[in-house]
């Protein structure tokens, strides 16, 4: 266990810990000497009840919920957490951008159950918790002329989740997780007759992890994970996949091999697709002076997406890395480190032909002053990109290009500090240019206010990208535009005393992807781009001016030991429109005539103790 001395920005080890050798978990300490205890009973409860109101474009909503998180001490080394009836509407809200690349957008882990004790079931990197909970999977399908659509639901309802995780005395590691979503239906209305039919987007889904992990000589690791996705009915997906995962060092702990195997199996209504991926890392991981090498691979048809989260497949990657650093402080550095990685990516099969190569160099230092800053410079050579046209086999190509950043942070223990990152990017033969600044100052009033404010620029000039496709994906359209992303935040706490705080969370995103030097251009099969005349954006604008605006105010009291009361205001505003030549200001004058949503929401959660009410269960019994 370790000390963090946050006025400091230190941190102390009760065992010593050699950062030169192995891992940290190689230095546990060992307690010994400990008898004849007998634990109590580990049952708490934590009821909870919460009601919301919203307001939006004149319409008002009112919604409550009760439900019930347990935790329940199996044994010694095991315990099972489970949340019943869960209501996640006072998570934060999520960092949503202007998407315009070929992948899902994908956002951080907020809701508390799936955050808290899931390092087993992280193991193989196949966990990606958002997906119970995220949109539906399925579609309506085709409408007809006096049809619409009257309402397509964002999110599927969580009924319950449970996770079982512990490891025994000989430090074999044991997780199970387990969460049901339910029936999702969408909204269809005839336009003649105002009859309503609903449409199953969602069946019930049962999601379910299983994680064996052995750990042997204080250093090393064997695991074993299964994930599943079933979902009922026909019309529907289901999933499974497994793997292997070994993480070994020699003895001396000079050196490790590491990696993953995995397996898919998703069956689709058209049979059952299988795939595979596999990774291998060899590492020198002890000295000043490091290596490594690794292998990645991936088939066409491997697919974890139904649980985990994997962007790219059909490649055949290799890496290799070297490093140097300090481990003790010298007149000029507390710390720094210096590393050179070369990456060469190839198309696996159908044809396995050469992607992209890849040379960084980076480095990081911190003086003993605690000014931080890092810099890295890198080359990539010509990118043929399979992803981008959005049509299975073809690529475009993108020429060469050379970039780099960095960051700088200063001394967080005092009372104003700052951090802030830079970057660039130019390619050789398109005339493509990145830049991209961010700064973000922060001011500790007191040890109970805190302000922090950031801001982020990104420009991207004449940056081409993929516009639209003909129905029968023989033509793939491309354009030139300028991208530009500007992002403002506001992040404040006040605490009162030890019981009661307040905290304000602010953010402002605005984007535009502007094509108004009006070059479009089709695909060829080559990867090359020709350039047309006759694109007629009346009737696919790809212009855009994307807005949101997020604040979240919160305040907090604890009332009583592990019970909370919290009431919270949400205000959003959103729009998105084509007018991409618009400045700042006009934007956010027209962002702010939007219809905004308000929510005010209350919830109390109470934190029971099965030790302290049992002479209430018994006496009752």
């Amino acid at each position: 266990f370790y000390r963090r001395h946050t006025t400091l920005n230190e941190a102390h080890s009760w065992n010593l810990i050699d950062r030169e050798v192995g891992q940290q978990t190689l230095y546990n300490g060992i307690i010994t000497g400990v008898e004849d205890i007998n634990p109590p009973v580990r049952l708490t409860l934590f009821p909870f009840v919460q009601g919301a109101g919203t307001d939006f474009d004149g319409k008002s909503e009112t919604d409550f919920s009760i439900g019930l998180d347990v935790k329940y001490g199996l044994s010694d080394s095991f315990t099972l957490d489970a949340t019943l009836i869960p209501d996640f509407g006072q998570t934060t809200f999520d960092n949503v951008t202007l998407n315009l690349g070929p992948f899902e957008q994908t956002f951080a882990e907020n809701r508390q159950f799936f955050t808290e004790g899931v390092d087993l079931f992280n193991k193989g990197r196949l966990f990606f918790s958002r997906r119970i909970g995220n949109g539906p999977l399925g579609s309506v399908g085709v409408l007809e002329d006096n049809e619409r659509l009257e309402d397509f639901p964002v999110e599927v309802d969580l009924l319950n989740a449970i996770k079982i995780s512990g490891r025994t005395s000989k430090k074999l590691g044991v997780g199970f997780f387990n969460a049901i979503t339910k029936k999702t239906y969408a909204t269809i209305k005839n336009t003649d007759t105002d009859e309503i039919r609903k449409v199953l987007v969602e069946p019930l889904t049962n999601y379910n992890i299983l994680v064996i992990d052995q750990q042997f000589n204080n250093n090393s690791s064997v695991s074993l994970i299964n994930t599943n996705v079933t979902r009922n009915g026909s019309g529907f997906r289901d999933s499974n996949v497994t793997a292997a995962v070994f993480n070994v060092a020699n003895k001396q702990n000079s050196y490790r091999v590491s990696g993953r195997a995995v397996f898919s199996n998703v069956n689709l209504t058209s049979g059952t697709k299988s795939g595979f991926l596999s990774e291998l890392d060899i590492a020198k991981v002890k000295g000043k002076f490091r290596y490594r090498i690794e292998h990645d691979l991936a088939d066409e048809k491997i697919d974890i997406n139904d649980l985990g989260l994997m962007f790219r497949n059909k490649f055949n990657d290799f890496e290799a890395g070297a490093s140097y650093q300090i481990f003790k402080p010298t007149k000029l550095f507390n710390f720094f480190r210096i590393g050179l990685t070369a990456r060469h990516q190839r198309r696996y099969r159908s044809p396995a032909v050469q992607t992209a190569n890849n040379i960084r160099l980076n480095g990081f230092f911190s003086t003993p002053k605690r000014f931080s800053v890092s810099a890295n410079f890198d080359v990539n050579s010509k990118d043929q990109d399979f992803f981008e046209p959005r049509v299975e086999g073809r690529h475009v190509t993108r020429s060469s290009s050379v970039g780099g950043g960095g960051t700088f942070s200063s001394d967080f223990r005092k009372k104003f500090s700052y951090n802030g990152r830079f970057g660039f990017r130019t390619w050789a033969e398109d005339p493509q240019e990145n830049l991209s600044f961010s700064f973000s100052p922060r001011y500790r009033f007191s040890d109970n206010f805190l302000l922090v404010i950031g801001s982020t620029l990104n420009l991207n000039k004449n940056q081409f990208g993929f516009v639209s496709k003909t129905s029968d994906n023989q033509t793939i359209f491309f354009g030139q535009r300028d991208v530009t992303n500007l992002e403002n935040t506001i992040t404040a706490s006040y605490n009162f005393d030890s019981y009661k705080a307040i905290n304000l969370r602010f953010r402002h995103f605005w984007s535009t992807a502007d094509y108004s030097d009006n070059i479009f251009s089709v695909l060829n099969d080559d990867g090359s781009r020709t350039v047309i005349d006759d694109f007629d954006i009346t009737q696919n604008n790809p212009n855009r001016n994307f807005n949101i605006w997020n604040i979240d105010l919160t305040f907090r009291w604890r009332f009583a030991p592990g019970s909370e009361a919290t009431l919270l205001y949400r205000n959003e505003f959103f729009n998105r429109d084509n007018l991409s030549t618009l400045n700042y200001n006009d934007s956010l004058k027209n962002l702010l005539k939007q219809p905004s949503r308000n929510t005010l929401s209350l919830r109390i959660t109470y934190f029971i103790d099965y030790n302290n009410v049992k002479h209430i269960v018994k006496k009752n019994s």
